[in-house]
């Protein structure tokens, strides 16, 4: 469990606002596609992509 509470470490607000940023504009874009509960698919997606893409860089700055 704190291996993954660890992805929260290193970010600062500019981070989080373009999360914030990142999860709103693909949970819209999901839901146009998928309209009943695509926004729900589309939270998800991001939250995924997301934790990827801290992981990564995380790896990369460790290095």
């Amino acid at each position: 469990m704190k291996k993954y509470l660890s992805i929260f470490k290193n970010m600062n607000i500019i981070d989080w606002i373009l999360a914030v940023l990142i999860i709103a504009l693909v949970a819209y874009a999901v839901n146009l596609i998928f309209p009943p509960n695509g926004w729900m698919i589309g939270i998800v997606a991001a939250l995924l992509l997301l934790f990827i893409a801290k992981r990564r860089r995380d790896h990369l700055t460790k290095s």
